[in-house]
């Protein structure tokens, strides 16, 4: 089917992500949304550019760290 895109953790035949592959997917649907991007709508790549960030606010992550979880 003509512009079908498999974006989640069903391409991942061989469970290359690991055991928790949420990091791997994430990757996996933002290159190709930024293809999508590029090809269909003339854009210009932005993953390339720009310095990758937490998923998280730090202070979720302070409050993780103090309940040492």
């Amino acid at each position: 089917m003509r512009r079908l895109f498999v974006a989640d953790n069903s391409a991942l035949s061989n469970s290359l992500g690991g055991p928790n592959p949420t990091l791997t997917t994430q990757a996996l649907a933002t290159r190709l949304a930024e293809r999508i991007f590029q090809r269909y709508f003339g854009g210009t790549p932005w993953v390339t550019k720009e310095s990758p960030t937490t998923s998280t606010d730090d202070r979720v992550t302070v409050a993780v760290r103090q309940r040492g979880l």
